[in-house]
């Protein structure tokens, strides 16, 4: 059985929870949440199982939980770590930043997928340099988490931003085979991110990540569970979506700002993504209003 677990956040206008786990002999069985779980293994041992694949845990490890997955704790033996539990809409400021870094596609989106596939191998490891970086940061929320000073919120969301830029760019030097994989692949993504409506083919996507379009492919569905090419439209449509939200361009105009000059194919593409038409689409947005 899977344990649905309800958080409420203390102050439920600013999603976080600052959650140090210290235990000789810590488990937790399957469980599945709403939020995110950003989780550094500090010290012992022990096995985190996620959608049923075990991956060990050591000192140094760092990996995300994304909501609506199932994870649980066996085996542990003087485990210590630190949780932090927070919505995305947290981190809304920073989006456009924090997208622009491989890593932090490699951390959020691209590791938990690929962990499922390489049984943790592709999980990220700081180095001792690192870690000692890392746990001065945690120190930080751990004092503004407790003492709760004026302007803790801002201190908080900070050095949270600060952690995860930190931990973002240690995939570009990791000594793991998947983890630089991860980071090649969250390259791909940024490009995509800062560059989709330009005319991106496969071949210039593949020399952005330096490995062959056949490579590419494969390692990209590993971590995303699409083609390169199909997770551009998508995020073209997103951003589609987001114009007819906010805009009164022509749906030619919303195709072609988001690099799909062929408003037919863009009208197919966004039908069969979210199952209406941009027109359909932007009728229901002018009903709210």
């Amino acid at each position: 059985m899977t344990e649905v677990v309800s958080l409420e956040f203390p102050e439920p206008d600013f999603p976080f929870i600052y959650m140090p786990v210290s235990s000789q002999t810590f488990a937790y069985p399957p469980h599945t949440h709403t939020f995110i779980e950003l989780v550094i293994i500090l010290g012992g041992n022990g096995v985190h199982i996620l959608d049923d694949v075990p991956s060990p845990l050591n000192a140094g490890n760092v990996y995300v939980v994304t909501a609506q997955t199932t994870h649980a704790y066996v085996e542990c033996s003087g485990l210590r770590l630190v949780n932090l539990l927070f919505r995305p809409e947290l981190l809304s400021s920073f989006e456009a930043e924090l997208r622009s870094l491989p890593g932090y596609h490699a951390l959020f989106a691209l590791e938990p997928h690929y962990r499922q596939q390489h049984r943790g191998q592709s999980m990220l490891h700081l180095a001792p340099q690192h870690f000692v970086q890392v746990e001065k940061l945690l120190d930080r929320l751990d004092v503004e988490w407790t003492v709760r000073a004026a302007g803790y919120h801002a201190m908080l969301l900070t050095t949270l931003v600060q952690l995860i830029v930190f931990l973002a760019r240690r995939f570009s030097d990791s000594e793991t085979h998947s983890a630089r994989v991860l980071w090649q692949i969250g390259e791909v993504i940024s490009l995509m991110e800062q560059s989709y409506a330009e005319p991106l083919t496969l071949e210039r996507l593949a020399e952005t990540a330096a490995m062959s379009p056949r490579n590419l492919i494969r390692r990209f569905r590993d971590g995303t569970g699409l083609s390169p090419i199909a997770y551009l439209i998508h995020l073209r449509i997103r951003r589609a979506a987001e114009l007819l939200r906010s805009t009164d361009m022509s749906i030619g105009e919303i195709a072609g700002a988001v690099g799909m000059s062929d408003s037919s194919y863009f009208s197919r593409q966004f039908k069969a993504a979210l199952g209406v038409s941009p027109r359909a689409f932007r009728d229901t947005r002018d009903l709210e209003t």
